[in-house]
Parts: C-alpha cells; sequence; structure tokens
C-alpha cells in the first residue's frame, strides 16, 4: 500500500511540473506574439482608409443623343424577335 501511494504521488508531482511547464511556455508564447504586434504596428503603422467620395447625383435631363441611341436600340430589339 506505500508503494502505491508514493507512485501516485510521484505521478501527482509529475502531472503538476508538466502543467506548470505547459502554462509557462504558453504564457511566454503570448508575450511574445504581443511584444511582435506592438512592434510591427510601431513600425509599420495602418495606411489611413481613403475617404469615401459620393456618388454624383443623377441628372436630371438625359441629352437627346443618348435618348435617342436608346430608343434605337430598344427599336432594334424588338424587330429582331
Amino acid at each position: 500500500m506505500a508503494d502505491l501511494t508514493h507512485l501516485l504521488a510521484e505521478a501527482g508531482n509529475i502531472m503538476a511540473i508538466g502543467m506548470i511547464i505547459v502554462f509557462s511556455f504558453l504564457s511566454f508564447l503570448i508575450l511574445c506574439v504581443n511584444s511582435m504586434s506592438k512592434i510591427i504596428n510601431q513600425y509599420f503603422p495602418d495606411a489611413p482608409a481613403p475617404a469615401k467620395s459620393k456618388p454624383a447625383p443623377p441628372s436630371a435631363a438625359t441629352s437627346p443623343a443618348v435618348l435617342a441611341a436608346v430608343a434605337a436600340a430598344v427599336q432594334q430589339h424588338r424587330n429582331n424577335k
């Protein structure tokens, strides 16, 4: 029975050491990634977003040449059917 208790205690110690090592490594990894992000953003900042231009409002008067072209295209389409 003492041998089993000794083995369980040793297994618990190994498990705790392993968990501490993994936790330490992951904490160090997070620290490195955050540091790299800050350094990169310091030397290469994001470019400002271009200002959105408003689209030109449609003109109220359509030129007669455009109207004639549209009418000719519609008439040609109807005649081809």
